[in-house]
């Protein structure tokens, strides 16, 4: 949590001459116990702090530091206790407002703590860190506007405020504004280039923008500025994990996990890598630990509730994404993930609202307009669809690629085949290059005819039976063997999935309609109920069953239940 720094709390001591009627014992012991805040001594300062208050009981400001080092350490109640102390004794007190708007901040009391930071404002209107403060509960609150209003007059205050570039950096990445973001980040670097966090932020913007070579080297460099940072290990770990390296996502997770067993973030990412191999039981048990250290971060419960609905435990899955919102109402991934739930039962009005509340959340949200197009396909109102497949493709400028194939496969429903194929080979021309051999890249170059059917589809046996040898394509490296080096495959169904659909509709647009729907049951038969394609190819069995095979449109919307 953000909390007053310690050469700031002196600096308001010695300026407000607040040690002038003091004994010099307790300056000794509040300096002694700032400088054990400094060197991450949170108990050593707490007891300087303690003895301080036992010589001079109504000295606040004693108050406002113990309140500082306790909520460090992660005793916020007791932290809340020490503020609310120091602004009885003293109501003027800034710094003990400034205080307890960061611990309710962390406590998930928004209003109380933007009640705290509007009076610390109030009294120090001149404060670039009281701006800066407030201006993250506004973000937590998911008023994006409201907080960069305040980083702006934070930085207007203070133009070499280091803290101040690197939240407005990190608000602006979530909020797609991925050059001013990178301004910021290097803006940050340039004020103080020896601390590892602008490195990390610029890491994880670059790797948004799909940029991982330049992630990497701003990870490589957090860490060599501090080894010891998990936080940097954490972050190198989600490049790795954005670009589809599990095993090295997977080391890097662990590793920031051995260097600090309380960072829920580093849990809750690799619970990720732990689903994507397959792995339910490790899923859960990062989940759950994730939970244990920070039980209010709603991506612990909703991490957990992926797990448990791909494990087609839906009750318990819909638990769990209601008790994220329950947290954090602006979370805009239990919604997508709730509204997914609801499509699968039948509800496309419910699932429809869901999705459209996480856009509301996140205006930039990817998946929500995707599961809406995936209605509209649905229900056949083709220029819906499409609007929205578009929409999802302009959000993220640098990776595009599931949006544009989403509007091929809608054109191609219209009857645009040479259109459809023009605007996906004019994107495919100017596309970012990422990784040689990219799966996305694949998909594209096959719808464009550039791959064979029978090189992009998944092997099988004589018999039918799908092959877990000889395409790397549909393989996983699963969990190490215990010796830490030696690790399975197995099939990536999610991609099995995939290329059943994007043939089918390739045979579909030629007009095979037979063998597309061959290739459309083979994509249901994956149970891949979460993936979009799943969906799409359903739809396609509906429009085409009742008059090619006998199959009919209530056959096929039943195998979408849970």
């Amino acid at each position: 949590m953000a909390i007053p720094s310690v050469c700031a709390s002196l600096h308001w001591l010695l300026a407000a001459g607040m040690w002038l009627n003091a004994q010099d014992q307790v300056k000794t012991l509040c300096v002694a116990g700032m400088a054990k805040q400094r060197q991450g001594d949170n108990d050593g300062a707490v007891a300087e702090y303690n003895h301080a208050i036992e010589l001079m009981p109504k000295f606040a400001e004693a108050y406002t530091l113990r309140a500082s080092a306790r909520a460090a350490k992660g005793d916020l109640d007791a932290a809340l206790a020490d503020a609310n102390r120091a602004i009885e004794l003293n109501p003027n007190l800034k710094e003990a407002y400034d205080t307890r708007g960061n611990i309710k901040r962390v406590k998930h009391d928004l209003d109380a703590a933007l009640d705290d930071f509007n009076r610390a404002v109030q009294l120090t209107p001149t404060s670039a860190r009281f701006y800066t403060d407030r201006g993250l509960a506004w973000k937590d609150k998911g008023a994006i506007e409201r907080a960069l209003v305040d980083f702006d007059c934070a930085i207007k205050l203070d133009s070499r405020y280091y803290p101040a570039y690197t939240i407005r950096s990190e608000v602006r990445r979530l909020n797609r504004n991925f050059e001013d973001a990178l301004k910021d980040a290097t803006q940050a670097i340039e004020i103080d280039p020896k601390k590892p966090h602008a490195y990390e932020i610029r890491a994880t913007i670059n790797a948004t923008k799909g940029d991982f070579d330049k992630a990497l080297a701003d990870c490589d460099r957090a860490i060599t500025l501090d080894s010891k940072r998990a936080e940097a290990y954490a972050t190198r770990g989600n490049v790795h994990l954005s670009r589809g390296d599990l095993q090295a996502a997977d080391a890097d997770f662990t590793h920031a996990i051995s260097l600090n067993a309380r960072l829920a973030s580093a849990y809750a990412s690799r619970g990720i890598v732990d689903t994507e191999r397959g792995d339910i039981d490790r899923a859960l048990s990062d989940y759950s630990r994730c939970i244990e250290v920070d039980p209010k971060l709603p991506r612990g419960y909703n991490g957990r509730g992926i797990v448990k609905l791909r494990n087609k435990e839906f009750d318990n899955a819909n638990a769990n994404f209601e008790f994220a919102l329950h947290l954090g109402p602006q979370f805009a991934p239990a919604y997508n993930n709730r509204g997914t739930i609801k499509y699968l039962r039948g509800d496309s009005g419910g699932a429809m609202k869901d999705f459209s509340r996480a856009i509301e959340a996140d205006r930039n949200n990817v998946i929500g307009y995707r599961r809406r197009g995936l209605i509209y396909f649905e229900k056949q109102q083709w220029a819906d669809a499409l609007r929205e497949f578009r929409k999802s493709a302009e959000i993220l400028p640098n990776d595009q690629d599931y949006g544009r194939l989403f509007v091929w496969v809608v054109r191609s429903q219209l009857g645009e085949n040479h259109a459809a194929d023009q605007e996906l080979a004019d994107y495919f021309s100017t596309r970012p290059m990422h990784a040689a051999k990219d799966w996305r890249t694949r998909i594209i170059s096959f719808m464009l005819g550039r791959i064979l059917e029978k090189d992009f589809c998944p092997p099988e046996s004589p018999q039918g039976q799908l092959s877990t040898t000889g395409e790397e394509w549909f393989l996983v490296d699963t969990i190490a063997h215990q010796d830490g080096n030696s690790f399975g495959r197995k099939l990536n169904i999610g991609r099995v999935c995939e290329a059943w659909f994007y043939a089918g509709m390739k045979r579909l647009a030629a007009g095979d309609k037979r063998t597309a729907i061959e290739l459309f049951k083979k994509c249901l038969a994956t149970d891949q109920k979460t993936f979009v394609e799943f969906g799409l190819a359903a739809t396609e069995l509906k429009m085409l069953g009742d008059n090619q095979d006998g199959s009919s449109a209530s056959a096929v919307r039943n195998a979408l239940q849970p």
